[in-house]
């Protein structure tokens, strides 16, 4: 199959489960598949698997996922593999291969333990979403305390919230990891430097306390005094457009206006980025340049009320009163992993359309 001809499959196919069409776009994987070689067909053959996953057929999709795997060890691989396990209920087996995802980097320090890091100087570099950046950091005061030198990859738009709570080495890029340790090559990073993911980090030891985070406020002029007396409730509802699972994970916007329309003792602050959307609430969508201010405006309400988002983790871990609202998709890791803030009710999980 020619390369053009792969990627017009691979859109079309993309787009159909995008759109939530998992049988359609399967059927173009299974015209694929035998036309293809190598890394190609391992991608494809786990395109399969997530086709059979979106389906809710959790054994297909683990067939496929392992065929993938015959071929490519990949690091995504190894963590839709984990989602399949835990789904079937193998929960034991689950969690072993979500932290087999960084396959890739382990090759260079296979079997790496915490206490391997000791008086070492380690980098370990950022992976995943905005959500996973601010979970995995609770790993972050372990490894420190193990190392000698820690340098931390950030996203840009988390350094400020990361500098305002830590004191450490974060860094943005490889330009900018090379520059602050005066080395010219990734070689040369690789030599002389332990180098982990934040998910093995996390892995490692992590801290499953709230709040992990701590902000005061001190941005002026965006809160609304007019009713002091009301609860003051922010939420999000769509999550990252980019993602498989955006139309999964979103609400319609006319749940929150139905909700701020009959909740009369509360204001609500629409908390997505950018949004306008007209209700009886206050847009704070243009209020805020990155996570530092959000966590500003999280830090003033009472509550919040949001999909699973980067908004999430950031109100878990400031410890807010978080309600997590969801249809039917719910990533298994709220459970193990946010299981501290469920049992201290500082986490709500809540179905939508479920009167309970």
């Amino acid at each position: 199959m020619s390369h053009n001809r792969f990627n017009e499959m691979s859109q079309d196919a993309i787009k159909l489960f995008i759109n939530e069409d998992y049988i359609k776009a399967m059927g173009i994987y299974f015209q694929m598949e035998p036309l293809t070689f190598s890394e190609d067909r391992a991608s494809v053959l786990n395109n399969i698997g997530l086709c059979y996953y979106g389906l809710r057929d959790y054994e297909n999709a683990l067939k496929y996922v392992d065929f993938a795997l015959e071929l490519n060890p990949s690091s995504e691989y190894f963590f839709q593999k984990s989602l399949c396990l835990l789904n079937l209920g193998r929960k034991e087996e689950g969690i072993k291969f979500y932290s087999y995802r960084d396959l890739k980097i382990r090759t260079l320090n296979k079997g790496l333990k915490l206490e391997d890091l000791e008086g070492q100087d380690v980098i370990v570099f950022k992976e995943q979403g905005f959500g996973d950046e601010i979970m995995f950091l609770r790993g972050y005061e372990a490894v420190k305390k193990t190392a000698k030198n820690l340098y931390w990859q950030v996203s840009k738009e988390m350094l400020s919230l990361f500098k305002h709570n830590f004191k450490g080495n974060f860094f943005v890029d490889l330009n900018d990891i090379k520059s602050n340790l005066k080395v010219k090559t990734t070689q040369d990073i690789i030599t002389k430097y332990k180098i982990i993911y934040t998910g093995d980090a996390f892995c490692y030891s992590y801290d499953n306390s709230t709040p992990l985070l701590t902000h005061k406020t001190t941005k002026e002029g965006w809160t609304d005094e007019t009713e002091p007396d009301k609860l003051k409730i922010g939420f999000v509802y769509k999550a990252n457009e980019k993602s498989l699972n955006f139309k999964k994970r979103s609400l319609d916007i006319d749940f929150f206006k139905k909700l701020s329309d009959s909740k009369k003792d509360a204001v609500f602050y629409n908390l997505q980025k950018n949004d306008l959307e007209k209700g009886n609430f206050i847009n704070m969508g243009l209020e805020y340049n990155d996570f530092n201010e959000l966590a500003q405006i999280i830090s003033e309400m009472d509550c919040i009320y949001t999909v699973d988002t980067a908004t999430l983790h950031l109100s878990l871990a400031l410890g807010k009163k978080t309600y997590f609202l969801f249809k039917d998709y719910i990533d298994w890791r709220w459970l193990h992993f946010h299981n501290y803030a469920i049992q201290k009710e500082i986490l709500t999980l809540v179905k939508v359309g479920d009167s309970k």
